[in-house]
Order: C-alpha cells, then structure tokens, then sequence
C-alpha cells in the first residue's frame, strides 16, 4: 500500500488519520483507473472519505530523497489519476512540495467551488521567494479546466519553470469516465514569474491538506518525473505498455515518490 514501486526503496509513511487501501471497483470512483500499467497489476488505490480515513496535513510522506531530488529543479512532471468525491470547503491538495507552509515550493491541486481560479479548477501554484505562504512571490498556473465531483482523470502537469512560454506549463486532462479525449492545456507566465521554484525543507506529500482542504476522493498512480516528459511517456500514453520515461517514482498499489537514478539523455 505504501510502497514504492519503482524500486528506489522510497516507500511512504503515513501520519495523521488512516487512509486504508482502496480496491477498485467494477462501477463507482475509481472503476476505470487502470487495471495494469507499466507492466504491474494495479487492482487497489487510496481513498480518502472524510470520516473515518481522510487524506489530511502529513499523510502519505515521502522520503527527503524526493524532496532534495525536485528542490529547486526547473524541470519536472506531475501525473496522477483522481476521483473528487466532494468539492465543498476550501482548495483540494492532491500533492505537494511544502506548499502552503512557511517557505514552501509549490502545490497541485484542485480549486475551492468559490475560487477566483474559477470552481473546481485544477492548477498548479509555486513560490519563487521565501517568506509566509501567499506573500512569497506566488505563482498561479491555472488550466481553467473544471474538475467534475464522482468521476475519474488522469491529471497531469508538465513544468520549465524558465520557459514562460506556453510549453513551460502544461496541463494534460482526460476524463475517464467519459472517455473524452484528452485536453492539452497550455499557460504562458511573465518573464518575472519565470524562475525556479523556491528550495523548501518540507517534504514531498500526498492528499495533504496544508492551509488547503483534506482532499475527499481516490487517487492512485501518483508519479512525479525529474524531467518535462513528452506525450508519449505520459503514463496515460502507456497503458497497458512499458515506458521508456525516466522518472521519479510511481504508485501502483496506491502511491510513490521516488528518484530514478537514471537520466534522460
């Protein structure tokens, strides 16, 4: 449930409440995830409900490996699959780099029903300065695009923090549950706001919820890449075949953080 699959040995820990693991069903959230992907079997993922188990501030943990890994790199590649189960409350953090926190990185996550970003936007946000959370020369990067409650995504975003162009900061979508075409999604910066996320000592962390909401929902298959992968290495794009991707880790049984120790060339 916790551990990295990748091989990289940087399993999880989990503080806070307890998320159990999730079997994925044949109808509901979560029932058109993938069943095998990278060659693996992927029959379970993480559920977050509110009550009893809800992702919340320091569950699912990963190892300062990963942290020290992403800390300051210009580039890299966020990629999960999500189900929001419930919207309401505030912004929902579906992984993070301290963001949020004094001097954090940066946060990925879906927008608050009320958000200036627009209702249910997924977006990415960054800090280019220390300092308290908001006040630290923050960056919004948002794709515009809604987020539906009770249906599956893989979610992706792809980031040059010193490109500010359009292919510094891509956002691909796919509805699952509709079986719609995937969106690409791309969003330019100013030249100011093209700078390297801010070095933080806070780890990298899953379903957290930070100074957001506790996100209330599944999520599986959670993989960030030391790289701005292309289409064709984008875990969506190799279901269910193998990757030539080099990358930082990957979740199958729920999810992972982890270094490959291998560059691309």
């Amino acid at each position: 449930f916790l551990n990295d699959s990748s091989g990289n040995g940087y399993t999880l820990s989990q503080t806070g409440s307890t998320i159990d693991s999730y079997a994925l069903p044949s109808s509901g959230p979560g029932s058109t995830f993938p069943r095998s992907i990278l060659g693996q079997s992927n029959t379970n993922a993480s559920r977050g409900n509110g009550t009893g188990s809800t992702y919340g501030s320091g569950n699912f943990e990963a190892p300062s490996g990963v942290r020290d890994a992403i800390n300051g790199t210009s580039t890299f590649t966020l990629e999960v699959f999500i189900n929001l189960e419930d919207s309401s409350g505030g912004t929902k953090s579906i992984m993070g780099l301290g963001g949020g926190q004094e001097d954090g990185a940066w946060a990925f996550g879906v927008a608050s029903n009320s958000s200036g970003l627009g209702a249910r936007s997924l977006f990415f946000q960054y800090a280019r300065t220390g300092g308290t959370w908001g006040d630290n020369s923050l960056t919004n990067v948002n794709s515009g695009y809604e987020i539906e409650v009770g249906k599956d995504y893989y979610v992706a975003f792809s980031f040059n923090a010193l490109d500010e162009t359009g292919a510094g900061a891509i956002f691909y979508i796919k509805n699952l549950t509709d079986d719609t075409a995937m969106e690409t999604i791309t969003v330019t910066r100013s030249a100011a706001a093209a700078t390297d996320p801010f070095d933080t000592s806070y780890d990298f962390t899953l379903g957290n919820s930070i100074t957001a909401a506790p996100f209330k929902g599944v999520i599986d298959n959670a993989r960030i890449s030391d790289v701005q992968l292309d289409v064709p290495d984008l875990l969506i794009s190799n279901i269910p075949e193998t990757s030539s991707a080099h990358w930082l880790g990957i979740a199958l049984m729920a999810l992972v953080a982890a270094r490959h120790r291998r560059k691309r060339s």
